[in-house]
């Protein structure tokens, strides 16, 4: 009966985890406890999030508490007046009841700190398109095709308290992928 009850609360764990294919058969699941299994969800989802993201139409950037950002798909480089920039579409969802902006942090272009200009603010109950802006002319790039990866975090402030009260894991984008 134990094992029997061991062995549902692994498949309830499994389920809730999603179905990972090959790996989730290899490994051996009815042995772990509770608590590993948990820790192992946690280890797991930290690992997806952390990998690769292409600029692909509606990958999820964020999804806390009433507030989506996802990407379009949609991106460009320009070259304009010796400065290069490099544009990613995005949308915001705000299902609170509070305005809320998003900014970003920690931007990185190939490894090299850059410039952004992303502080999207949005109303209740509304949703916006917008860009998010990296000035690639300290990382020395001029063109799409030297833009290996991209690195930034998101961050959420409620606008009535002025305080961020959630932010992203590093996100990383593959531009050539």
């Amino acid at each position: 009966m134990r094992r029997l009850l061991s062995v549902l609360m692994v498949l309830c764990v499994i389920a809730g985890m999603g179905y990972t294919g090959a790996a989730a058969e290899s490994a051996d699941y009815a042995g772990m406890t509770i608590e590993e299994l948990l820790s192992l969800n946690g280890i797991i989802q930290k690992e997806l999030h952390l990998r690769q993201t292409e600029i692909a139409p509606d990958v999820m950037l964020i999804d806390y508490e009433g507030v989506t950002v996802y990407l379009t798909g949609k991106h460009e480089f320009s070259n304009g007046i010796g400065t290069p920039f490099f544009r990613m579409e995005f949308v915001i969802v705000n299902n609170t009841d509070h305005k809320v902006s998003v900014s970003i942090d920690s931007p990185e272009v190939n490894g090299w700190v850059v410039s952004t200009t992303l502080i999207a603010a949005i109303d209740p109950g509304t949703k916006k398109r917008d860009k998010l802006v990296f000035n690639c002319e300290g990382a020395a790039i001029s063109t799409f095709e030297e833009i290996e990866q991209v690195n930034f975090k998101l961050s959420l402030k409620n606008m009535e308290d002025h305080k961020v009260y959630y932010t992203t894991e590093p996100i990383v984008i593959y531009p050539q992928k």
